[in-house]
Order: C-alpha cells, then structure tokens, then sequence
C-alpha cells in the first residue's frame, strides 16, 4: 500500500532533505503532499485539542483517526490526510522543537510562524508534563507494593494504618510536586503567549504607521492635483481673455 511523504520547506517525513523516499512517478506524485506553516497550524490546533499523546491505553490510534477526521472535514487539506501522516508530522515537528532545529522551525517570516511555534511548545509542555506526571504514578505504585519505599525503603504492612500514612504522604508530595511542574509550564506557556501578543501588537501598530502614510500621499497627490487644475484654468481664461482683446481689435480697425 502506497506510503504518502509529507514535505515542508524540503524536508519529507522520513527527514530526506530532498523530500524524497524513492525515486520514479510514484515518488514524484507523493511529494506533492506537502504540510506547510499554515496546515501546520491547523494539525497542532487540533492534537491540542484532542490530547492523542493522553489518550488511554488502546485509544491512542482512534484518538489520531479523530484529529485527521477533523483535518479531513476542515477543507484546508488539498489531499486526505490519514493518521500515520498526521502523527508523523506531529513527531517531525517535535523533533524540530526539542532538538531547536530553528532553521526549520523558524524558517521564512510572519506571525503564522510565530503561532506555529507557540502552539508546538504548548502541546508539547503539556505532553512531556503528562508523561512525567504518568511515571510519578506508576513509580508510586511499584513503592507501595508490599510496604516498600523505594526513598524510605520498607514501611511496614500494606495494611497498617500507620505506613498507609506514609504512602499517603508520599502520594500528596507527589501531587505537589506534578502541580508545581504543571504550574511552571503553565507560566512558560502565558510568557510565550504575550510575547506573541507583542509581536502581533508591534505589526499592527506598523500596518496601521504604514496605510497612515499611504493615505498622507494620497492626500497629498490629491491636493497637488486640484492645485494643477487651478493653474490650469486659471492659465485657459488668461488665454480666452487675450483671445477676446485680439478679437476686439480686429473689429475695431
């Protein structure tokens, strides 16, 4: 079964710098699928809205199939997208971001690029912040098997009152500690956020610097005009003037 490549700015699902898996018609025809910025923006949208990486076990591939159900439905996609290429997408921009690949990452200018980031870290903050916080939890239930603290060593009875408080205390500094990393991303997230909101408000402001000098020519060539056609008409009744004083004198003689 043909294996669609995905291509942006040169660089294909497979990380062949010429996008290019194989060579012949059939490659020629797959590297016309290409995610760009924009239909980037589109998938990272929607694996944040969705969370796959979040997924419970065994739903993970159905949670994929919905966000390229989505992508589909959007009518942004020239070609139909399927879940492996939205995953492999998702993980080559991931790959960009964690190893700060800024050449692909940031390459060409606008604020479309600027979103594209914005949302890649979102997402993969919140991801890393849940497989973090899922290996706490599994580390926390490998120590409390038999009574057996892997930082206090062994706590007693799984039954005893006295080391259930111990586990429990060990659950609570565990919470505690998932919150503050929660928290942390949380407040990476809102920097980045208005660092974006400044750099939207700084392009306003110079669209809005930029049309105001548009119209201040504008005006300009406006009242020059009107200035030209004064002397214009001044200039035609002189004229009409001497014509009549000429006339008048030619009757006279």
């Amino acid at each position: 079964m043909e294996q669609p490549i995905e291509v942006i700015d040169g660089e294909g699902v497979n990380g062949d710098r010429d996008g290019r898996g194989s060579s012949g018609p059939d490659s020629e025809r797959k590297s016309r699928k290409r995610f760009n910025p924009n239909l980037d923006v589109i998938l990272l949208r929607e694996v944040g809205a969705r969370q796959p990486y979040a997924a419970p076990h065994g739903k993970v591939n159905e949670t994929w199939e919905e966000v390229t159900d989505a992508l589909n439905n959007s009518g942004s996609f020239p070609w139909k997208v399927d879940s492996r290429m939205a995953r492999d997408r998702f993980l080559i921009l991931e790959r960009w971001l964690k190893k700060h690949d800024l050449d692909n990452l940031r390459r060409g200018a606008g604020e479309v690029f600027e979103l594209r980031e914005h949302l890649l870290s979102d997402i993969v903050n919140r991801k890393d912040t849940f497989a973090m916080a899922k290996e706490e939890r599994r580390d926390g239930k490998r120590d409390s098997f038999g009574g057996f603290d892997r930082k206090r060593g062994y706590i007693g009875d799984p039954d005893d009152p006295d080391a259930k408080r111990v586990r429990d205390m060990q659950s609570l500094n565990q919470f505690v500690s998932y919150l503050k990393e929660k928290d942390s991303a949380a407040n990476e997230m809102q920097r980045k956020k208005i660092d974006l909101d400044e750099i939207r408000l700084q392009a306003e402001i110079e669209d809005r610097r930029k049309q105001r000098e548009i119209e201040e020519k504008k005006l300009q060539l406006e009242e020059t005009k009107l200035s030209q056609q004064a002397e214009d008409k001044k200039l035609l009744n002189q004229i009409l003037q001497m014509l009549q004083s000429i006339k008048g004198d030619v009757e006279a003689k």
